[in-house]
């Protein structure tokens, strides 16, 4: 597949703009009598469609990776595979090689895995197994963003609170207290997360802010709310209140506060928290009917969007587009998952888990779904858009990702790559 790159496409364009005299005519012929005549049609531009990555560790066969008896530093190797189950690369795990087995190290992150590793004194950084750049001091890192002028790291310290904040290991912003509420995402062109600092000796209160690329704002909700959630959305502040006295959540968007709306039958809603597609907000939630019975549901900004069937419980939302992949699970089966799109739920397999916020991905009504097994002797499999690729290996998929991709040149983009194919 052809990737596309938005910034160099955006411009080299805005330099060829800058350089050619426009020519209003160029694609129709003008008639001074008539008007314009229809010229050639033009060509039809392929839609770039997601092309999932799926990151893994695979086990010797008889180590038992659930136990983990070497505490991450079995003798295993790291994998990135495609969405057809072809391996891209892999490399090995261990102290010496500075990649751990570590769930909470290791990030699949469009079409390449990242570790981070740390020694007595250091944090190490890698890409697909060789090292991008260290620093001192012994973090964990909580998010990491992917840019065309490097990489970006928010890191909290394995002993104590508060943050770092990095660019290629280049201490950008830090804070020497808080907790990190939100990883870093990106937002009409920044980069943000948001993290709080308890007030202590005041019950209950908290100071919570929003970081804009290093910068740090407080945010305060209006006077007689409680801060649900908050986050940025489309350039604008984006707050989930609930206020004493209303039936249902509030969102203050851009200063603009909105009570969100309820259905028919609906006496009241309660919102827990909110995910963005870049435009709008959206909101998970459960109503309660005159009847007694809830529902769950979510929200697009204000407007209920989606009610979900009675025995789906909604865990993580994946919004793109105006679209959304639900992952829950049923009411009488809270142990096995359930993914919900375009109206339809479907349940996984029994016996596997759906191991973390990583382990799926949406974008343009396409998804990637990863499941692992919870006893021994299963191997993990991962579904793309309903079609499941079974990984036969003793071990587990650490997360998915994608890059929006054109379906042309693929093996030309695979030899540019770099790497291996195993």
């Amino acid at each position: 597949m052809q990737k596309i790159y938005h910034n160099v496409a955006l411009a080299a364009a805005a330099a060829i703009a800058a350089c050619t005299p426009v020519d209003l005519t160029s694609r129709k012929d003008y008639d001074p009598y008539g008007g314009f005549l229809d010229g050639p049609e033009e060509p039809d531009v392929p839609e770039a469609v997601p092309e999932f990555f799926v990151a893994g560790l695979e086990f010797a066969e008889d180590y038992d990776w659930r136990l983990d008896p070497d505490y991450g530093f079995s003798e295993c190797f790291m994998f990135l595979a495609e969405q057809d189950g072809k391996r891209l690369t892999d490399f090995r795990v261990g102290y010496e090689s500075q990649v751990s087995s570590d769930a909470d190290m290791t990030r699949c992150v469009g079409g390449h895995v990242y570790t981070d590793f740390s020694t007595d004194s250091e944090t190490i950084i890698k890409c697909d197994g060789t090292e991008l750049f260290r620093y001192p001091g012994r973090e964990m890192i909580y998010g990491l963003i992917e840019r065309e002028d490097g990489i970006y790291t928010l890191g909290v310290p394995r002993e104590g609170s508060g943050w770092t904040y990095r660019h290629n290991g280049i201490l950008l912003n830090s804070s020497d207290k808080g907790e990190v509420t939100r990883p870093p995402y990106e937002d009409d062109g920044t980069i943000a997360f948001s993290y709080e600092i308890a007030e202590y000796g005041h019950y209950g209160s908290r100071s919570c802010f929003i970081v804009e690329d290093g910068v740090a704002f407080q945010i305060s909700p209006p006077s007689g709310c409680t801060l649900t959630d908050y986050m940025k959305c489309g350039g604008d502040d984006v707050l989930l209140l609930r206020k004493s006295g209303v039936s249902a959540p509030m969102l203050v968007r851009d200063g603009v506060q909105t009570v969100l709306r309820l259905g028919t039958g609906m006496i009241s809603g309660n919102a827990s928290f909110m995910e963005s597609d870049g435009e709008s907000a959206f909101i998970g939630g459960k109503v309660q009917y005159s009847d007694g019975s809830t529902r769950n549901v979510v929200w697009q900004e204000t407007d209920l969007h989606t009610v979900f069937p009675a025995d789906f419980v909604l865990e993580r939302l994946y919004p793109d587009s105006g679209k959304f992949l639900a992952v829950g699970h049923r009411i009488a089966r809270p142990s096995d998952t359930a993914i919900f799109l375009d109206g339809n739920v479907t349940a996984m397999d029994a016996g596997y888990v759906f191991s973390s916020r990583s382990c799926a991905a949406f974008s343009k009504g396409h998804y990637c779904i990863c499941m692992n097994p919870e006893l021994p002797g299963s191997a993990p499999f991962f579904i793309v858009d309903g079609e499941r690729t079974t990984v036969e290996i003793n071990g587990w998929l650490a997360g998915t990702d994608y890059e929006l991709a054109f379906p042309s040149s693929q093996e030309t983009d695979r030899e540019e790559s770099g790497f291996t194919e195993m």
